[in-house]
């Protein structure tokens, strides 16, 4: 635009100085020179400056895609490593700290806990929060089934079908989750008729199907009341074949309940007792008056004092349901707890944690007691 106007100006002065003197053609040829000249550089180097710009948005361009294809090389380079690393501590079934080596270096150690905290560390150079929480999830399911595997009955043969159906199940989480991370985009891992079908070759079949719920019920009754034996309280060996067997024959509105046992908390005779109902529930059971070293309205008290939760009536002088993990309707059979229940390698330490439970329960409410009488007595 600039230059058009200098050109419109140089015209309209050399019409006007063809009609005057030489010396003002020459004074004007001389300015509209000199602005022409302006205009041209002016024009060149401005279509300079974006020529430059252009070259460096396109060098800092080609610049950030190659920095961004190293990164993505050393990403893939990370997690190849770190799936290696784990490759290796699944191998040989455990997680080894600080062993020294058999070989005749006996100065050797092995610790691959450490080897595998590092490998998480440079997983994180390169891996968002969402990656790391999905690797850390994985990596602590896939070290408790390895750990169950060690920790079970020495005289009980390993369940080598869930074993590996769970271990690959985990793994194969792990590698989607660092999938998505490197593609960006989420991606379907093997699927279980397919595993189901390697498995089946090697003659570890998987049963699929609905677990025996007179089988669990059985196992829950028997295995809570060792449990609670091994914390030291007596309870009598008792035999639910029939009361579970009653349970699940009858119909919803007659069916079989009010079984389970009773044990003395070892504090003033008072009894406890775990009992089913729909699901199962525990507490303090009523007796008449005069037939316990404590009335039961000192008894209330405690309880009241232990927990909130406690409700009383007629036959309980307070009952209540587990906290929600360890919740388990027997009759709908759709509490959380049955995956830990049903599952062989799960069910014992589910089960622990509900004795577990029950105990801190009659130790805060002995706690209580004992608190209360030395109140009354100063």
């Amino acid at each position: 635009m600039g230059a058009v106007i200098v050109l419109v100006w140089g015209a309209v002065f050399v019409i006007t100085g063809m009609r005057s003197s030489g010396f003002f053609m020459v004074t004007v040829g001389a300015v509209w020179g000199a602005l022409l000249t302006v205009v041209v550089y002016l024009f060149l180097d401005k279509r300079f400056k974006l020529r430059h710009e252009s070259s460096d948005r396109q060098s800092g361009q080609d610049e950030k895609r190659e920095k961004q294809a190293k990164i993505f090389e050393k990403k893939q380079e990370t997690y190849h490593a770190f799936l290696e690393k784990l490759r290796k501590i699944i191998q040989n079934g455990e997680i080894k700290v600080g062993v020294k080596t058999e070989d005749k270096n006996s100065g050797k150690m092995i610790d691959e806990l450490r080897d595998f905290i590092f490998q998480l560390g440079y997983l994180q150079l390169y891996a968002s929060e969402a990656t790391i929480d999905g690797v850390s999830d994985g990596i602590t399911s896939m070290i408790q089934i390895l750990n169950d595997v060690h920790s079970g009955e020495k005289n009980r043969p390993v369940d080598l079908p869930n074993f590996y159906a769970s271990l690959s199940r985990e793994l194969f989480k792990i590698i989607a989750v660092l999938k998505a991370d490197l593609h960006g985009k989420d991606t379907a891992t093997i699927t279980k008729d397919k595993m189901n079908d390697i498995f089946r070759e090697c003659d570890l079949a998987l049963d699929d199907k609905d677990f025996d719920s007179n089988e669990v019920q059985q196992y829950f009754w028997k295995e809570l009341m060792e449990q609670l034996r091994l914390k030291d309280y007596i309870i009598e060996e008792k035999d639910f074949t029939r009361d579970v067997c009653d349970f699940y024959a009858a119909s919803a509105r007659n069916r079989h309940r009010g079984y389970g046992f009773t044990f003395d908390t070892g504090y003033k005779t008072i009894p406890f007792r775990v009992e089913m109902g729909n699901e199962y529930f525990y507490g303090f059971p009523r007796k008449e008056e005069g037939t316990a070293e404590v009335s039961n309205s000192q008894m209330k008290q405690w309880i009241h004092q232990t927990s909130k939760e406690f409700t009383s009536n007629s036959q309980w002088l307070g009952y209540r349901v587990p906290y929600y993990r360890h919740r388990l309707d027997f009759w709908k059979l759709n509490s959380v707890g049955f995956d830990s229940l049903k599952d062989l390698r799960k069910r014992q330490r589910y089960v622990k944690e509900i004795a577990q439970e029950i105990d801190s329960c009659i130790k805060e409410f002995i706690e209580n007691a004992k608190n209360s009488e030395k109140t009354k007595i100063a």
